[in-house]
């Protein structure tokens, strides 16, 4: 991914500009994060960016640790590695499909972020101390581009995990879905009509739903039932047919 500043960005002291990611409390257990045991977490990735500079990466839940991968030359794709010792009081042993941990890279903080010392263990959260040493990319034409982001446990970064187009589609749309093309002709009129879709994937949760359909005899429809592994139409008015699509969003 890249992001560029168009125009000249001057930010006030208490904004903020990031990429955040959220991970399922079920695929964090395994940290023992809240435990004797608690292990370490590494991030790996290229990045490349108009100037040279401190990128700044946070992990976050209750408490918060940041780090700086030290951009060391304008224009040209750079790997780093960053690793954090594991948090012995922070609990991220309960389960569930919520979210459980943030994951943060910052691209621009203000002032109010970055007075004191940079938490580069876990301590408690305080956001005055999580912006020191970053560098804003907020002047006209910067960027910053992303790529190969990988977090594991352990303090040795892997090789990246590289998996097909479809692989990645199915993870995707355990949170996002675009149903097309959907299609439903009955042989008489009623406003009776509930029809059942099965999603692709499995949601996270049972999503929320946007209709986007077109009814032969105008009106809406709405989804009188969702699950995580389906929903229903119903039509709002007498008619017989309807087509369109629709998005599911269990996003985190």
């Amino acid at each position: 991914m890249k992001m560029t500043s168009t125009s000249g960005y001057t930010s006030g002291s208490n904004n903020y500009l990031g990429i955040n990611t959220r991970i399922e409390k079920q695929d964090l257990v395994h940290t023992a994060f809240g435990t004797g045991n608690a292990k370490s977490l590494t991030v790996s990735f290229w990045v490349k960016a108009s100037k040279t500079g401190n990128l700044l990466f946070e992990v976050y839940k209750d408490r918060h640790a940041c780090q700086l991968a030290a951009i060391n030359s304008a224009d040209t794709w750079e790997y780093k590695t960053l690793t954090f010792s594991g948090d012995t009081v922070a609990d991220w042993l309960s389960s569930g499909a919520n979210a459980g941990g943030y994951f943060n890279f910052f691209l621009l903080l203000g002032s109010n972020y970055k007075t004191g010392t940079l938490p580069t263990s876990f301590t408690n959260y305080s956001s005055a101390h999580r912006g020191v040493g970053m560098t804003n990319f907020g002047d006209t034409n910067d960027y910053v581009a992303i790529t190969g982001v990988q977090l594991e446990v352990g303090s040795v970064a892997t090789p990246f995990d590289h998996r097909s187009y479809g692989e990645e589609l199915a993870r995707c749309q355990r949170y996002y879905e675009v149903i097309k093309d959907i299609r439903f002709l009955n042989d008489s009129n009623s406003t009776d009509h509930i029809h059942t879709y099965t999603f692709m994937v499995e949601k996270r949760a049972a999503p929320s739903m946007t209709n986007n359909i077109t009814m032969d005899n105008g009106g809406s429809t709405s989804n009188p039932y969702v699950s995580t592994s389906a929903f229903s139409l119903q039509n709002s008015v007498s008619g017989r047919h309807w087509y369109g699509t629709c998005k599911a969003d269990a996003e985190l």
